[in-house]
């Protein structure tokens, strides 16, 4: 999905990859995927010059998600120091690192994608476990 580098860019970015998920994902891990997409859209309407694209995937079968965000800009980004301003900006890929599975870019012909991929414990791992 191509994206306009505008302040609306987020917001579909965020429909787009609700309906990829879609209803029967657990409440939390969509509001997660939200956030997200949030943060790499936002990164790419304010750190590039050009449109961005979106790609999104979803398995079901193995509660994960994969979402791309890529852009014609080569620079690789990196995660900022805190310094304890109040100042907005700069803690998106910080969210990023805590949240997501893993994360990172891929550099492209021409710019980058930067990523994230969100998984679900899988439910055998609890069913499995015992208790002695």
């Amino acid at each position: 999905m191509s994206l306009t580098p505008t302040t609306s860019a987020p917001r579909a970015a965020r429909r787009a990859v609700q309906q990829c998920v879609g209803a029967d994902a657990p409440p939390g891990f969509l509001q997660d995927a939200l956030l997200l997409t949030s943060e790499l859209v936002t990164n790419a309407v304010t750190h590039t010059d050009g449109g961005s694209e979106l790609h999104a995937s979803y398995d079901p079968m193995c509660g994960r998600v994969r979402v791309e965000v890529a852009d014609t800009s080569s620079i690789v980004p990196t995660i900022r120091e805190i310094d304890g301003s109040s100042s907005p900006g700069g803690r998106g890929l910080r969210v990023i690192d805590t949240v997501a599975a893993c994360w990172g870019t891929t550099l492209l012909p021409i710019g980058k994608s930067v990523w994230f991929e969100l998984g679900e414990r899988p439910s055998w791992v609890e069913s499995t476990s015992t208790t002695r």
